[in-house]
């Protein structure tokens, strides 16, 4: 693990510096921004720039490109840059709300009047066109007709209906307040507070990862996990997995330091 010398002096790299840290990882800063806004958003743990430098290197060399990506990442994340496209993507997440319903029966009334007549009109047209169909498509709207004459004439009809829907408006206004509720809480305004909880579930994750667990090859030639427990687990469990330890204890380290600095 870095010690807090190590993570002082690394933090204080400049920018000119950290730009040629994700060059060396096959990636730019514009590729870079994207990736951390990405990781963010979703929420997955991924690293910047080619996979294959990575994956080859050792486990020292794994741990300064971890400890390079984050301190990139930290120095992204405090940009107005990221707060704007922190801003439009929660905003893209915001649950719409409800088409509003018929304010009263006399309006839903009048909507099914519409209907009718417009498919009354329609079946007209259609048995013009058809005269076979004219006998079948006149007793369909003989039908429509009937419906239509009848749309409002029970008071007792309209009474139930207001109560409807003045209760399902209701349902449909705290349902959307729950919504936006739920929201707040998963994207709030403060992109630190957006970030200080990415930041708690990464560390919860690589909390419980088994650096021990072993891999066998399968029959399909695939490495399995021999527990079939770590088999079900997640890719993100499973990447941290592969990072190994050191790289994974070193990203945990800067996490918990972050997270410090935005308030816990």
């Amino acid at each position: 693990m870095l010690t807090a010398v190590t993570l002082a002096l690394i933090a204080s790299v400049s920018v000119t510096a950290q730009t040629e840290i994700v060059t060396k990882l096959g990636s730019s800063v514009e590729e870079a921004h994207d990736a951390i806004f990405g990781a963010f958003s979703t929420g997955a743990v991924q690293m910047v720039g080619v996979s294959d430098v990575f994956k080859t290197a050792g486990a020292q060399t794994r741990v300064a490109l971890v400890t390079a990506a984050i301190t990139f990442a930290r120095g992204y994340t405090g940009t107005a840059d990221f707060a704007r496209r922190y801003g439009v993507y929660r905003e893209e997440q915001r649950p719409p709300a409800d088409a509003p319903p018929a304010a009263d029966a006399s309006a839903l009334n009048a909507e099914q009047r519409t209907a009718l007549q417009e498919g009354i009109a329609s079946m007209e047209q259609t048995a013009k066109q058809f005269p076979q169909m004219k006998k079948e498509l006149d007793a369909q709207i003989a039908e429509m007709r009937k419906q239509l004459a009848a749309i409002g004439t029970s008071k007792e009809a309209d009474a139930q209906m207001n109560a409807l829907l003045k209760q399902g408006a209701q349902d449909a206004a705290a349902e959307h307040k729950q919504r936006l509720m739920e929201w707040e809480n998963r994207y709030p305004a403060d992109p630190k507070r957006f970030i200080a909880m990415r930041l708690r579930q990464f560390l919860a994750l690589s909390a419980t990862v088994d650096y021990s667990a072993r891999l066998t090859k399968a029959a399909d030639g695939m490495m399995r996990f021999e527990n079939p427990q770590y088999e079900q687990k997640d890719n993100q469990w499973k990447y941290l997995y592969r990072a190994g330890k050191p790289a994974v204890d070193a990203a945990r380290a800067l996490a918990q330091d972050w997270l410090k600095s935005l308030g816990g």
